[in-house]
Order: C-alpha cells, then sequence, then structure tokens
C-alpha cells in the first residue's frame, strides 16, 4: 500500500506501519461496494456529496478550495457531454418546429416571452417595495 505514495522512499518504519494500520481501519465501502480509503464519488451522489467526498476522504481528504476544484472537475467531465447532447437534440427539435409548424413555434416563444416579462415585472415591483403587487404575478 505504501508504494506510489512515497511513504517506502520517505518515511521511517514506524510510519509506514502506522500509516498502514489507519488505513486499513479507515478504508470504506461506498455504494458501488469498491473498498477504498481514498475519495471514490459516485455518479449516482448529488454534487454536495461529491464535494463531501474529496473533502472528507479518510486519507488524501483535500482543502474546501481544492476539494471545490475537484468537484468541478468531476462533474463538468460528466455534466458537458449531456448538455452537449441535449443542445443537439434541442437544436434539431427547434429546426423542425420553426420549418413545419411556424404557429407553434411562435406560440412556445410568446409564452416564454409572457413568462419573462411576468418574473421582471414581479422583481421590479419587490424592489421597488411594492410587495404584495410583485407577489400577485
Amino acid at each position: 500500500m505504501t508504494k506510489g505514495l512515497g511513504l517506502s522512499t520517505h518515511a521511517t518504519s514506524e510510519v509506514q506501519v502506522a500509516f498502514e494500520e489507519k488505513a486499513k481501519r479507515s478504508a470504506v465501502t461506498p455504494v458501488s461496494g469498491k473498498v477504498t480509503i481514498f475519495a471514490a464519488p459516485t455518479i449516482d451522489m448529488t454534487i454536495y456529496e461529491i464535494y463531501l467526498e474529496f473533502r472528507t476522504a479518510p486519507i488524501g481528504s483535500l482543502a474546501a478550495s481544492s476539494a471545490i476544484a475537484e468537484t468541478a472537475i468531476f462533474t463538468g467531465g460528466r455534466l458537458l457531454p449531456a448538455f452537449g447532447a441535449g443542445y443537439e437534440v434541442g437544436t434539431g427539435i427547434n429546426y423542425l418546429i420553426t420549418s413545419y409548424a411556424p404557429e407553434l413555434g411562435d406560440a412556445i416563444g410568446g409564452t416564454i416571452y409572457g413568462i419573462i416579462q411576468n418574473i421582471n415585472a414581479a422583481a421590479s415591483n419587490i424592489q421597488r417595495g411594492q410587495y404584495e403587487q410583485g407577489l400577485r404575478r
């Protein structure tokens, strides 16, 4: 276990033994069933759980800023392809709607425009202190 971590070349034999004992006691079994003492996030976790996995790993836990960076790398690598696929499918559907059913596209666009205008008006009323009028929308 110490091989690859630099312990065998830099630590005394007492430190290596203590590390091995702590590593054995700290081993956990995540949902995947794989025993690990290091951070092992899975795609079944929420973003906060992934962050905590990096932040609180028994061995190799990271500082807050490093855990945030590792969480962004882990989630970004999985969310970016999903976003790309969704964008391509949505672009294709939008092309079909505007080409073959432009009235449907106008109705969808008008609905979205109306929703955004209502949200902006409510926010403006709330900023001016007119809470009742803003919350009525």
